[in-house]
């Protein structure tokens, strides 16, 4: 049966659209490490408590947490790999610091929060943080395919029922600690910002919101921030590279900025506790 051609023009586009959200299912990308998305998820949950000890604990502020979580999962839904088991917990420690799993669990603390000053930014870090673990950026730092596949091994154990050797229970120890106290390259970083532009000018925000958050993340590292710096080492031109792709692939683009709002939910309630 022949079609119109505006009836052919509509099948064409539902047919790029099935496409589209193929491209954007729950499959993860390619690991050179070769970890299966249960072995990435292992790891990373097995590294959360880690986290969570050496940084405080989390953060005594449900309403923060909940307003966290929710730009989290906001932005989480428009990135690539949107049905991810991710987690988004505020940490209590007052240094900078912003942590991104492989399972999915996504960590900022206090003092990092304190230092934003819109949900804008905050959309900006937290995709930036989802750009790491989409592109497996830790498992590339953490070790060997054959530390992280024994490492994974050992991780099992923390399922119901699960059980390890002694020797894989070893080599998770010591791939705990590096995710721990990862310190990604320039060249990651700079993938993690031009992803997370993406992601969260999909969820609906301002692009130039991750030039601001790009600008930051430069200035932090002659502040005082070295141990910030470290982990995250400031690519050359780093806001002017982010302005150049926001001029690029979003040069009329506008979106949410969420000033009042950020002030209102995040910094009034962490000034007020």
């Amino acid at each position: 049966m022949r079609c119109s051609a505006n009836v052919c023009m509509a099948l064409a586009a539902a047919a790029l659209a099935m496409l589209i959200a193929g491209c954007l299912s729950s499959q993860p990308p390619a690991v050179p490490s070769g970890l299966t998305a249960d072995q990435r998820i292992d790891l990373g949950r097995a590294a959360a408590p880690r986290i969570e000890q050496e940084h405080g604990g989390r953060l005594d502020n449900p309403a923060v947490q909940a307003y966290v979580r929710a730009v989290g999962e906001r932005v989480a839904r428009s990135s690539s790999l949107s049905s991810w088991p991710y987690h988004f917990s505020v940490l209590a420690s007052p240094k900078a610091g912003v942590f991104a799993l492989p399972s999915g669990h996504v960590y900022v603390s206090r003092g990092l929060l304190e230092r934003l000053e819109t949900e804008g930014e905050l959309a900006g870090l937290l995709g930036h943080a989802l750009g790491h673990i989409i592109a497996a950026h830790a498992e590339q730092r953490a070790g060997t395919a054959d530390e992280l596949a024994a490492a994974a091994a050992g991780a099992r154990a923390f399922r119901p029922g699960g059980s390890a050797a002694p020797a894989e229970f070893q080599g998770l120890g010591a791939v705990i600690g590096r995710l721990a106290a990862i310190q990604y390259t320039p060249e990651q970083e700079a993938e993690a910002d031009r992803l997370g532009l993406d992601y969260m000018v999909a969820a609906g925000y301002h692009p130039a919101e991750m030039i601001r958050l790009a600008a930051l993340f430069a200035s932090m590292e002659g502040k005082g921030e070295a141990e910030f710096a470290r982990a995250h080492p400031s690519p050359a031109d780093r806001a002017a590279e982010t302005r150049a792709a926001v001029s690029r692939k979003y040069p009329d683009r506008a979106g949410r900025v969420g000033r009042e709002e950020f002030r209102r939910e995040v910094l009034d309630r962490l000034r007020a506790g």
